[in-house]
């Protein structure tokens, strides 16, 4: 019998960041029906509508160049993501992480003598 997973451990492994900080960051905006991820808006979408996106460029352009355009979206998105996750994202984590040890008027008498 496989034990169950505890949910901390999962939350809490990987990289910087982890899968927690990454939970922690999202924003649903419902008045303005926005989502966001550390300030950046993101598209949420079902996976039918990939898959209906995907057919229609294989009608349009053909299964080959179809595949072309989806390998290099596919291909930008990652680097575009990883861009996000160590630049603007672990830094906005790292900040975080600082505060949290520090209290904010601690932190603004070091600045600020």
């Amino acid at each position: 019998m496989i034990a169950p997973i505890e949910l901390s451990k999962v939350l809490d492994r990987g990289g910087n960041p982890t899968v927690r900080e990454l939970l922690s960051s999202i924003v649903f905006n419902p008045s303005d029906g926005m989502i966001s991820l550390n300030g950046a808006r993101i598209v949420m979408q079902r996976t039918a509508v990939s898959t209906e996106l995907r057919r229609e460029l294989i009608r349009m352009l053909g299964p080959q160049e179809a595949r072309v355009f989806l390998i290099r979206i596919g291909f930008l998105s990652g680097q575009s993501d990883a861009r996000f996750c160590t630049g603007e994202l672990a830094q906005s984590q790292r900040t975080r992480r600082l505060h949290s040890r520090h209290p904010a008027s601690h932190v603004q008498r070091r600045g600020a003598g």
